[in-house]
């Protein structure tokens, strides 16, 4: 197995969970024997009175768990006795963030390659006062054959199985000793098995099943003198007697004293040599006055009837979630792909977030109950990873950080909000001092929304530029989280994808402190590891809140510069209140008069336009007021404009809210149509003209027949955009069409031919720059064909001009097609918008602006309202400001 290794120098051979089980192997098997540190069953008590008994700093003794039945506990003498607990897995042990194949293994680790806290190692075991058997022991009594992909073991009746733990639904993970083989057992196919009793199995008085509820039932109604003896609960290596008087039901105990290979049986102060001994003289004897052991109690044999009674109770091993237990153990389950080892590829697992036992566990599939891997969350810290890092988006790391290492385990989701739910379902799980992305503050003035009130960060980076940086050696710019890597950028001509891209992270977690950008060369395939040239650090306590940053800043290393680098980095916190005290806020934006509000908002927040849009966008959305808003926005601009040749050509609210309702609900349509010109680019990147025509004629083509994949609600927007542009400007037929081919193409198709990954089209994480120059030309001859004119100041324009002319009345066909939608709107999938997050964006967009919004409200009177209401949201949030304080927040 590819299991990370440690020796017995203490020398690590780092590696993450593989798709092996994730134990801990030591090379070396130096821990003392079972017998000097198992103590079975012991309290609490009574092992730290060894412990202290012992007296040496260091010394150790291992026994079962009191509370969790299969489970073991680690005591360990320090300045005071500590006490580590052990979970027993499918054969598999776990301490802390460890996992080991056996328990002796534990022992060896922590005795030899690890601390088992600060500095201390087990030293000393402590043995018990006499030896206890470690590994519980069953018999088969029925046969039984596995169902096929599952944990579970066929065995034949007589079989003799090593039990490690217990799991629900009434299963044993064991071991076969006739071969070698582990998995499932059902508990109901299996009865106790104990070597030292097996002289005395085939005794008709003797019963090592019979549990003490059971024996009681069955002598109750058995006449004086019955008798049965089993082992000892109470007492291991002892038995009781049970006997049947007149009156009641006595217990007597045989105590058994061994004396090197032999041993006597006690009872009532009088030894015997031997257990029938015992039987023979008490069945001569009284044992109680006027009663002797008359007749064994018979006990129900095991017939065909009872066989199949078994059998049908038989419950199958079911999923991998019954491997926790307790009502709301399981947080999450469902597939993820994890990352295997550096250089290998992702694997899909079932897995499953336990929150009571802090772990996340990775299954083959949903019928297996043994683990691959596991992660001990306890000590985690979950980061975010831009999808350039592997080219793969959906991505998160998760960061383990012991006393004695740090380990990485990368893990990836099928889709955004899968992604989101994994996320937040982690980060609550993780147990860290900063565990929660985003801390909550408590009101100690109004305790009944104490947890509600919650301190937001995020972080805006966008590498620009980068001069005199040696290539080779340096190949990459990668950006981290504190340590935590977080993207990868190509440097030179190829670098297009995410050169001068916005990295936006929205949700940034409070324990991170640092951003790090490093110049690399390039790593090993499928690592997100380089070999670092150079770097710089940029502390976020050192960031004034809200405020763009723009510079050069040089890359360092021990012996000097290695280039400078231009990066723009826009860091902002905020407090956000619960939804209820932004109610009145989202009325203001939202009411009858809403449009004076939000146009009179749009000029104030002119430079930030785009952003002001996506949030009055994501207001409306979850109350289906989002389209009625696009179509009083382009009324109210379409009447305003005097000039029909400049119409919504410039960056206003309807023009950018139109485009960013388009991005957000026409990523299939143009998965449709651009993205398989994009993949035959691809495929025969060459920029020879006759390609270039052919891949446009494949575009057209693709546009006119997809018209059925084009959003309803895109069709709709057009059709209302076409209709007020006809009523304003009756005598120019033309106009509309062109207004519909503005939005259509310039703003839509024609920007996500220009700008693939802004779109979600896929074109590779370093395109050739052919690609990137005919991806170009597409868009500005697509153009062309929609304005009905013609391409200039390109060398090869003939060709795609004699297509252009030939196409155009099929283009006005296809525009007025787009711009019809007969059977109406249809309601727009829900989407995760925190309507509470847009609306503390929104008031702490108007806080930044406070000046402007004042002076405005002195001509508009309907800011004066929500210059009232923006005042209040901050009294309320001055007192948490003040607790919380950082440089230009509120």
């Amino acid at each position: 197995m590819n299991n990370r290794l440690v020796n017995v120098s203490g020398e690590q051979e780092h590696e993450e969970l593989t798709e092996d089980n994730s134990n801990i192997a030591v090379k070396n098997n130096i821990a003392p024997p079972e017998e000097l540190w198992f103590h079975g069953k012991l309290d609490r008590k009574r092992a730290e009175m060894r412990l202290v008994s012992d007296g040496r700093k260091g010394c150790y003794l291992i026994r079962e768990s009191e509370k969790n039945a299969g489970s073991y506990v680690l005591s360990f003498l320090s300045e005071t006795a500590c006490h580590f607990k052990i979970e027993a897995n499918c054969g598999d042990y776990i301490m802390g963030t460890k996992q080991f194949a056996s328990i002796t293994d534990l022992v060896t680790y922590y005795t030899s390659a690890s601390c088992i806290i600060e500095s201390e190692y087990l030293k000393f075991p402590v043995p018990p006062a006499e030896p206890v058997a470690f590994k519980k022991k069953m018999k088969a009594i029925l046969p039984y054959v596995k169902v096929p992909d599952t944990d579970e073991l066929s065995f034949l009746k007589g079989d003799i199985f090593v039990i490690h733990s217990g799991l629900d639904g009434g299963w044993y993970w064991a071991t076969c000793e006739r071969t070698s083989e582990s998995g499932l057992v059902f508990v109901d196919l299996v009865q106790d098995y104990d070597e030292t009793l097996g002289k005395f199995v085939d005794k008709e008085w003797f019963s090592s099943q019979l549990t003490k509820k059971k024996c009681i039932e069955a002598l109750s109604s058995a006449p004086p003198g019955t008798f049965v003896v089993r082992p000892s609960e109470s007492n291991p290596d002892s038995f009781s007697l049970w006997v049947r008087t007149s009156t009641s039901i006595q217990r007597f105990m045989i105590e058994r004293h061994r004396d090197n290979d032999l041993s006597s049986f006690i009872i009532g102060g009088r030894a015997f040599d031997a257990l029938d001994d015992v039987i023979h003289h008490y069945c001569n004897a009284e044992i109680i006055e006027n009663l002797t052991l008359i007749s064994p109690l018979r006990i129900t044999p095991f017939t065909e009837e009872r066989e199949a009674e078994i059998y049908n109770s038989l419950t199958r091993s079911g999923s991998a979630s019954a491997l926790v237990s307790g009502e709301g153990s399981i947080k999450k389950c469902g597939y993820l792909n994890k990352k295997a080892k550096a250089g290998f590829g992702w694997k899909s697992f079932y897995t499953v977030l336990n929150m009571s036992r802090q772990r996340l566990f990775f299954f083959e599939s949903q019928v297996r109950k043994k683990p691959k891997a596991m992660i001990c969350l306890q000590m985690c810290k979950v980061y975010p990873v831009h999808e350039s890092l592997f080219e793969r988006p959906n991505t998160i790391q998760i960061v383990l950080n012991a006393h004695n290492g740090t380990q990485t385990y990368y893990i990836s989701c099928d889709s955004e909000a899968d992604l989101k739910d994994w996320e937040d379902a982690l980060t609550s799980s993780c147990l860290g001092p900063f565990a929660n992305p985003n801390r909550f503050l408590i009101d100690n003035l109004n305790p009944e929304r104490a947890g509600q009130v919650r301190d937001m960060a995020s972080v805006y980076m966008q590498l620009k530029d980068i001069k005199e940086v040696p290539m080779p050696p340096a190949t990459h710019v990668q950006l981290f989280f504190d340590q935590a890597p977080y993207a990868r950028l190509p440097i030179g001509s190829d670098a297009y994808v995410w050169y001068g891209h916005m990295f936006k992270v929205k949700s940034l977690p409070q324990y991170i402190k640092s951003i790090k950008i490093a110049l690399v060369n390039k790593a090993k395939r499928g690592s997100p590891r380089c070999n670092e040239l150079g770097h710089a650090t940029i502390e976020l306590s050192s960031l004034a809140d809200g405020e763009l940053q723009d510079s050069w800043r040089p890359f360092t290393s021990n012996r000097n510069q290695c280039g400078r680098f231009r990066f723009s980095l826009l860091y902002k916190t905020h407090i956000m209140l619960p939804l209820d005290e932004y109610k009145t806020l989202a009325t203001m934006v939202c009411c009858k008069d809403h449009l004076i509000i939000i146009r009179t908002l749009s000029e104030i927040f002119r430079v930030n336009l785009p952003y002001f849009s996506s949030l009055i966008l994501k207001i409306h959305y979850p109350l289906r007021m989002h389209l009625d808003l696009i179509v009083a926005c382009l009324k109210s601009e379409i009447e305003e404009e005097e000039d029909p040749t400049i119409l919504l050509r410039a960056n206003s609210l309807a023009t950018t809210l139109f485009e960013q309702y388009m991005r957000m609900v026409s990523i299939e349509y143009l998965r449709e149509t651009v993205q398989p010109v994009i993949d035959s680019l691809l495929l025969h990147p060459s920029d020879h003209p006759d390609n270039v025509v052919f891949l446009l004629e494949k575009l057209v083509e693709k546009i006119f027949t997809s018209i059925h994949f084009c959003h309803r609600n895109v069709r709709f927007l057009l059709a209302e955009l076409k209709k007020m542009v006809e009523q304003r400007w009756p005598e120019n037929r033309s106009l509309s069409c062109k207004a519909v081919a503005n939005f259509f193409f310039l703003r839509f198709v024609c920007t996500a031919l220009i700008n693939p990954p802004l779109y979600s089209l896929q074109v590779g994480v370093v395109p050739i720059p052919h690609v990137l120059d005919s991806l170009k030309v597409l868009a500005k001859a697509l153009q062309c064909l929609a304005n009905m004119t013609q391409m200039k100041d390109y060398p090869e324009q003939d060709a795609i001009n004699v297509y252009l002319d030939n196409n155009k009345e099929r283009m006005t066909h296809f525009l007025a097609g787009v711009s019809t939608c007969p059977e109406g709107i249809v309601l727009d999938e829900n989407r995760d918008f925190n309507i509470t997050e847009k609306l503390s964006s929104l008031h702490l967009l108007c806080h930044r602006n406070w000046s402007q919004l004042q002076q405005s409200s002195i001509q508009q009177c309907s800011l004066k309202k929500l210059v009232a209401v923006v005042e209040m949201l901050n009294q309320q949030l001055r007192p948490y400001s003040a607790r919380h304080a950082s440089p230009g927040r509120l």
